[in-house]
């Protein structure tokens, strides 16, 4: 995870309201314990993964889980499982294919918090690009040409903006 997606989650994490933040401690145990084992896995299999998503460190794990809604925390999960199972399938080979891989996680990782966002700034936006599948997401992003994900990507923030804007 990015130094700018960890701030971007943070600040999701001030626009929604208590209720939102769903993440209990139990939820945010297993997060976290499953985080270093990923982690672990991600290390020895010789994955290359980067990033605070992929540290050790089963506190700063925890902590984050605590912070965020826990539909968020699930995403963020699903991404790492995700990751993990393609490097175990030969799918973490470098080469322009992995930049595309990792651009299109980002992508549906950031598609899907802005999804979170639309309904609990309840926004009303709808439509293909306020889907919650990460999935959906992550294969029309390998499908379209980068140019494409990334105006998709900046006219999401843009109608957020506005929706903000509007309070």
């Amino acid at each position: 995870m990015t130094f700018a997606r960890t701030a971007a989650l943070a600040a999701a994490a001030l626009f929604l309201p208590a209720a939102a933040i769903a993440a209990d401690e139990n939820f945010c145990d297993e997060y976290a314990s499953q985080a270093v084992i990923s982690a672990t896995q991600n290390k020895s299999k010789q994955c290359g993964y980067s990033g605070p998503r992929w540290g050790f460190d089963y506190d700063t794990h925890y902590e984050w889980c605590l912070q965020v809604p826990e539909g968020v925390a699930m995403q963020e999960r699903l991404g790492r499982k995700q990751e993990i199972q393609a490097c175990f399938q030969g799918g973490g080979g470098g080469g322009q294919n992995k930049a595309k891989v990792y651009f299109c996680k980002e992508y549906a990782n950031q598609a899907v918090i802005a999804a979170s966002q639309n309904e609990s700034l309840q926004c009303g936006y709808t439509g293909g690009r306020w889907g919650f599948s990460y999935k959906v997401h992550f294969q029309w992003c390998m499908q379209a040409p980068k140019q494409n994900a990334m105006s998709e990507r900046l006219a999401r923030k843009q109608d957020l903006q506005e929706c903000q804007d509007a309070f």
